[in-house]
């Protein structure tokens, strides 16, 4: 199987990724369940550090922002990026997506793909909370 992602496959992953979309609009409702999520994401990205070298760190901001955004401390982000931050920190967290986790090898290139993707949609809204970060810690 191909390590590439196919502009047809892109498509498809994006299908996945609008599924999980709405139930990041729900989850940001509940603090504790949130919370609860970034500390899972967090845990698979500490295990998968490895597989994932290419966006880790970058998915170690999400998860901080998701964070800070929930708890209050940072607002400074439209809610339609910080749904798509969850939507990818959910998909991060599915081990049934485009490219099953459990496919050794391959099976978190879809995640790095999704991941990637929410970066480059949102980098102006992530350097604007890294900056925010770097002054307030």
């Amino acid at each position: 199987m191909s390590t590439k992602i196919s502009d047809f496959d892109k498509d498809k992953i994006q299908g996945f990724v609008d599924q999980f979309r709405n139930k990041a609009a729900k989850l940001l409702f509940d603090i504790e369940k949130t919370k609860e999520t970034l500390q899972r994401a967090f845990d698979k990205a500490l295990k998968n550090e490895g597989a994932i070298s290419e966006v880790f760190n970058d998915l170690k901001l999400m998860l901080l922002l998701v964070k800070d955004y929930i708890t209050g401390k940072y607002r400074g982000i439209p809610y339609g990026s910080i749904v798509a931050v969850v939507a990818a920190i959910l998909y991060f967290l599915s081990p049934i997506d485009f490219i099953p986790d459990f496919i050794l090898g391959i099976g978190l290139i879809d995640d790095v793909f999704v991941i990637g993707l929410v970066l480059k949609q949102f980098h102006n809204d992530l350097q604007k909370y890294e900056k925010w970060r770097s002054y307030t810690h």
